[in-house]
């Protein structure tokens, strides 16, 4: 017979991938007639905007844009001139795991954008990028928690109480920042914006009232001509805050945070150049794990009649850390004539690795000076930045990295460059547990220990639990606890104990 069991469920989500996709998009672009033909193309920068991400079976859809700004030098001499290009992308990507009901996290990031000048009046673009993806679907985890009519069958069971971290909301939300900026009144007033560069961080987050607070801003990195035709750089904060529903997860649940640009708007307001109207689209990713503790039934077994379990494997899935350092880098990249003067710096971050016990990102630098002859050059250098983390054998490491903090200054060796990169990571191990999830019983049959003695001495072994005790000679614990006068159910090596058999 198959004997009643109890069964908990929960509603949760499961990760079923964790993975980056690599990218590239090439353009050709025809210079516009009313921009002068090039002799040297200078620099490129680009930013992306990731405006959609859809999942199916087997596949997720990503598609966006990258606006790029070209710097060059005209034929002739002159200023600087601009050159504007979008550089779409939509793609679909065959992924093992991914369902329609999946939540697609992605964190898109820029690792290269540059120009070649094919003639005068032509261009080829291109621009690489990575997506951080980590799919989740939704599941329920079912666990037997209680054997009914135990005492009528004569069986006992060995509960436990087990914990996990488990995914219990895993969300998202499109929010606007709208502002009007100002120059600071120490620069110039601006003429023309040749670039502006966007970075939206979160400086303060919290969970209370199954709600997520989030503090944080937009560093804002302008690159414009001013009224005498020089380059200038500006650095603006835009804030922001949002409070979003995380489904009622409590205040003590840990949760994961990606906020993403998907659209950017940046243009000069007024007359006299000191004023910019802002209008950018954010979307805000959210994983919220929770500990929840819950009972299992690991063993069973009865003292009336023959009776064989059917065991599960239960998967816990365990939260061991979650933890941000930062690793500040200092590094000089020579330049082939003196740099007199930065005009602009930034830096791309590639796939975090882990390494022999660190984790490392390639990070290109680019570094945008004025020569000496007052002419403008570009420099770039990939370096390693590396962190050090101690990941336990068997345990899963998640990690990616973001710059915080960038500057760039002209030295005697060309150009120094100060980094301060964020290495995020998050330690899971999966616990597995083995648990009863059928009992069946022979219940018409009994089983006899008539010959078997009354009374048994027995010495306990190493690594015995008065479980296994109890079950080896078929009886309760309640029976050896009251046979030798024990108050709990632990037990020691070599201690001796009196077995009472049921006849």
């Amino acid at each position: 017979m198959n004997v009643p069991l109890h069964q908990e469920e929960r509603k949760c989500w499961e990760t079923t991938l964790s993975t980056v996709l690599n990218r590239e998009e090439t353009l050709e672009m025809i210079v516009p007639d009313a921009c002068p033909d090039i002799q040297d193309i200078v620099d490129t920068d680009g930013c992306l905007q990731l405006r959609n991400k859809d999942c199916a079976e087997g596949c997720i859809s990503l598609g966006g844009v990258v606006p790029c700004s070209i710097l060059y030098q005209p034929e002739g001499g002159g200023a600087l001139c601009q050159l504007k290009a979008e550089v779409p992308f939509q793609f679909t990507a065959e992924l093992e795991g991914a369902e329609a009901s999946s939540q697609c996290v992605v964190r898109p990031q820029l690792t290269l954008a540059e120009t070649r000048a094919i003639n005068p009046r032509k261009v080829l673009i291109r621009v690489g990028f990575h997506f951080e993806i980590t799919l989740c679907r939704p599941t329920i985890q079912r666990c037997v928690s209680e054997i009914l009519d135990r005492e009528l069958l004569g069986i006992e069971q060995r509960k436990e109480q087990q914990s996990g971290s488990f995914l219990t909301y895993v969300g998202q939300r499109s929010f606007p920042v709208s502002d009007m900026a100002q120059l600071p009144g120490s620069r110039p007033a601006l003429r023309e914006l040749l670039r502006s560069r966007c970075r939206a961080y979160v400086s303060e987050s919290r969970l209370t009232g199954g709600k997520v607070i989030l503090k944080g801003g937009i560093a804002l990195k302008l690159l414009y001509l001013d009224r005498e035709e020089e380059v200038c750089s500006a650095e603006l904060e835009i804030p922001f805050s949002q409070i979003i529903d995380v489904g009622g997860a409590s205040d003590t649940a840990s949760f994961q945070l990606f906020v993403v640009l998907t659209d950017c708007q940046i243009e000069p307001e007024d007359e006299e150049g000191r004023e910019l109207s802002v209008e950018l689209e954010l979307l805000a990713q959210i994983l919220v794990r929770e500990e929840q503790v819950f009972p299992l039934v690991t063993d069973a077994y009865s003292i009336r009649s023959p009776g064989i379990p059917e065991f599960t494997v239960c998967l816990l899935p365990k939260l061991l850390e979650q933890t941000v350092r930062r690793q500040t880098i200092r590094e000089i990249v020579e330049t082939p004539t003196m740099a007199q003067e930065v005009c602009d710096a930034r830096a791309y971050p590639g796939q975090v690795r882990l390494m022999n016990g660190e984790l490392v990102a390639e990070v290109r630098l680019h570094g945008l000076y004025v020569t000496e002859s007052g002419g403008y050059a570009s420099v770039m250098r990939q370096i390693q930045v590396k962190c050090p983390v101690e990941v336990p054998e068997g345990v899963v490491c998640l990690a990616w990295c973001e710059v915080a903090e960038l500057d760039a200054a002209a030295s005697s060796g060309g150009v120094e460059f100060r980094i301060g990169v964020d290495f995020h990571w998050m330690l899971l191990e999966q616990k597995r547990i083995d648990c009863i999830s059928a009992f069946q019983m022979e219940a018409d049959e009994t089983r006899h220990q008539e010959h078997q003695p009354s009374v048994v001495l027995r010495q306990v072994t190493a690594g015995e639990s008065l479980w296994d005790v109890a079950k080896s000679y078929l009886t309760t614990r309640e029976e050896i606890r009251l046979a030798n006068e024990l108050e709990g159910d632990k037990v020691e090596e070599g201690q001796l104990l009196l077995i009472p058999r049921k006849r």
